[in-house]
C-alpha cells in the first residue's frame, strides 16, 4: 500500500506538469532506443508498468504496432486514457491475460521495485503471457545508497530499488527464455570509490518519500521547505559535478534485454 501512495505521489506537481518535467530530462531519447530493440515482426505488445502510455504511443506512432498498458497507479491510466491508450490497472505478478497473449512484453525500470514474491511471480507471468519475446530495461550496476526512516528506523533506498542488475543477472534472469541480446542505454556519471559510499545512509529524508515500512512521510510539506529542498540539492548537485570532473567516470545509465521465449 505504502508503495503505491509513492508512485502516485508527485510532489507539489500536477500530473501534466509532472509529465512535462518527466519528458524534458531525455525520455523520448530513451524510448526511442527501446523501440529500436523490438524485433521486426512483433505486431502486439503487453506494456508492464506503463506509467503515462509513452511508449506505447511511440510503438504505434512509429511502428504500427498495437499495444496494451499494465499499470497500478489510477493517475497514470486516467491521464493515458485520456491520450487514447488503452490502459488498465493490474499488478505485474497476477497479469489479466491468457498464456501466449502478446508477440512482446516489456517492462522498463519495474522489475527492480517489486518485492520477494511479487518479483518472481511477475518474470513467470512475462513467459506465461508473451508468445515471442521479452524486452526488459532496469538500472545499470547501480551503486545504491538507503535512506533511514526517522519515525521507524528502516532502511529503504529513496526510488524502492529492491536490486541492482549487471550482465550476469541478464543472463540468468528467465529460466524458460534465452538472451537474444542485451544493449546499454543512457549514461550517468559516478564516482570511482562509488561503491564504498553506498555503504553509508544518505542523511536527509526526501520531502516526497513515503517509507514501505510504517507509512511515514512528510505531511503537508511546506512550499519554503520544497524549495530549500532542492536548493540544497542544487548545490550538492553542483559540487558533486566538480568531484566528479575530477574523480569520476561516465558508466551506462540502464540495460537493456531482449528474451526469445521458449
Amino acid at each position: 500500500m505504502y508503495h503505491n501512495d509513492y508512485y502516485a505521489n508527485f510532489g507539489d506537481m500536477s500530473v501534466e506538469e509532472y509529465v512535462d518535467f518527466f519528458l524534458s530530462t531525455g525520455q523520448l531519447e530513451r524510448i526511442d532506443q527501446i523501440i529500436d530493440m523490438i524485433p521486426q515482426d512483433v505486431e502486439s505488445v503487453l506494456d508492464v508498468g506503463a506509467g503515462f502510455g509513452h511508449l506505447l504511443e511511440t510503438a504505434w506512432r512509429k511502428r504500427g504496432i498495437k499495444g496494451v498498458g499494465i499499470e497500478i497507479t489510477d493517475s497514470k491510466i486516467e491521464y493515458a486514457k485520456r491520450h487514447g491508450i488503452d490502459m488498465r490497472k493490474g499488478e505485474a505478478s497476477a497479469l489479466p491475460f491468457p498464456d501466449k497473449n502478446f508477440d512482446l512484453v516489456v517492462s522498463c525500470e519495474v522489475i527492480e521495485h517489486l518485492p520477494y514474491g511479487s518479483y518472481e511471480k511477475a518474470l513467470s507471468e512475462f513467459e506465461r503471457v508473451s508468445k515471442r519475446y521479452i524486452l526488459i530495461e532496469v538500472p545499470f550496476d547501480e551503486k545504491r545508497r538507503f535512506v533511514k526512516c526517522p519515525y521507524c528506523g528502516a532502511t529503504s533506498h529513496p526510488c524502492y530499488h529492491m536490486r541492482s542488475f549487471r550482465d550476469d543477472n541478464m543472463v540468468k534472469l528467465f529460466p524458460n527464455s534465452r538472451l537474444i541480446g542485451t544493449k546499454k542505454i543512457g549514461e550517468r556519471s559516478e564516482l570511482h570509490f562509488e561503491g564504498f559510499l553506498s555503504k553509508f545512509p544518505i542523511r536527509s529524508w526526501p520531502p516526497f518519500m513515503v517509507c514501505p515500512s510504517c507509512g511515514y512521510r512528510l505531511h503537508q510539506v511546506p512550499r519554503d521547505a520544497i524549495y530549500q529542498n532542492r536548493t540544497s540539492q542544487s548545490v550538492r548537485n553542483y559540487l558533486k559535478k566538480i568531484l566528479l570532473s575530477i574523480l569520476g567516470r561516465k558508466v551506462p545509465l540502464s540495460i537493456l534485454g531482449l528474451y526469445s521465449v521458449d
